[in-house]
Parts: C-alpha cells; structure tokens; sequence
C-alpha cells in the first residue's frame, strides 16, 4: 500500500514539475528581459515623457525599433547602408572577430525561420550520417557542397553536413560526407530537426505527417543502415 502510494506521488509530482517547469522559464526569461529592457532606456523615456511615462514603454520602443530596422534593411538602400556599417565594423581589430563570428551564427539560426529572395538558406535539410561509427547514426544538416576545385581533391562527391551538439545546436562539428553515405530524412522540416536536438529526443517532430516506415530509410531496427539514393 506504502509503495503505490509512494509510486503515484512521484508520478504526479514529476508530471506536474514536468507541466509547470516550461512556464516558470518563460516568465522568468520574460521578466528579466523586461527589467533589463526598462533599467536600460526607462531613465531616458523618463526624462522625454515625463510624467506621462508608463512601465514597459522601453519594451515597446524595443519591438517598434526592431520592426524599423527590419522595414528599413528590407529595401536597396537600407541594405547598402547596413553593408557600408559592416564593413565599417569588420575593419576595427577587436570588433571585426566578434562582429563576424556572431553574424554567422545569427544568419545560420535566423534562415531556418526567415526566407528572403536575397539570401539562400544555410540549412538544407535534415539528414541523418553515420557517426561517431559506422553503426550509429546522427542528425545532421546538410549546409552545402565543396567549391569545384575542392570537389575535384576528393575520391568522391561529398557535401557539408553540419552535426550539431544536443541540447546546444549553435555548436557541433562540421563533416564532409560522401552524398551515398547521407540518409535523407524527408519527413522532418529544418525546425523540427532543430527542435529534436534541443529536445534531446523528447520532442520527435513531424506530427502532422504519417508514420515513416523504416524501411524507407534503407534498414530495420537492429539491422546496419544502408545508405539511400
């Protein structure tokens, strides 16, 4: 009796942890960013507005700033103007290695959500490769292919296939892996092959589609992967 007893609440305390941990996260982010946000321009809007001020003001001149950066930079001058900043900045010592290295990692996250006709999509799709051995299999995104003359070094076509590291995918390791040895995984968009690496699994993706066979994938539970054309 002690043990179901025991049993059931463990169970429903790990499910109510589990349901209201997700909320707590969000409001303690939302919070400290709303403090940040009104410690950082409050003593302006204060002096501007007076006594007309109201809390999280600075919030709203935040996302009205950003919508006016995004309207501005959407168009042939703003870029131009954007570009000549850039090249500004990556011309200043201790600036230029920040500024380009949080650019990529930026431009990489922000093109799995953000299509524009100027800029192609860094992630390709979501693949799976045979690492670390033979007989396991990780998720991956295919981010390109070789120039022509690195093509021609190697014994075979190969692509860029970027592994990322779970739950942190803004880091892993990038391979050059031959294209027979890509698994393709079809049914899984870039964000939800994203969303399964920050999950650790949790969070399988693909639920609007119908279950994928295994076999498509060119093997069986229990049995070695066979690449697929």
């Amino acid at each position: 009796m002690f043990l179901k007893i025991k049993t059931h609440l463990k169970a429903k305390l790990l499910t109510g942890l589990f349901t209201i941990l997700p909320v707590i996260v969000t409001f303690w982010i939302l919070y400290h960013a709303f403090r940040f946000t009104e410690a950082l321009l409050a003593p302006y809007l204060r002096d501007l507005v007076g006594r007309q001020y109201i809390p999280g003001l600075g919030i709203l001149v935040i996302i009205l700033l950003i919508y006016g950066v995004g309207v501005f930079t959407s168009n042939i001058v703003g870029r131009k103007i954007v570009s000549l900043g850039e090249n500004i900045l990556t011309r200043l010592p201790m600036a230029k290695q920040i500024f380009s290295s949080s650019k990529e990692v930026i431009q990489t996250i922000s093109s799995t959500y953000v299509s524009s006709p100027y800029e192609q999509r860094a992630l390709h799709k979501v693949v799976f490769v045979p690492y670390p051995h033979p007989e396991a299999l990780a998720v991956g995104f295919v981010t390109g292919r070789p120039i022509q003359q690195v093509q021609e070094l190697l014994p075979e076509p190969m692509s860029y296939v970027f592994v990322p590291h779970s739950p942190t995918p803004m880091t892993g390791i990038l391979m050059l892996v031959p294209d027979k040895a890509i698994i393709s995984v079809p049914y899984l968009t870039v964000e939800e092959g994203i969303k399964l690496i920050v999950s650790c699994g949790f969070v399988a993706g693909a639920k609007s589609h119908q279950p994928f066979p295994p076999e498509k994938l060119g093997f069986m539970p229990g049995q070695s992967p066979q690449p697929v054309q």
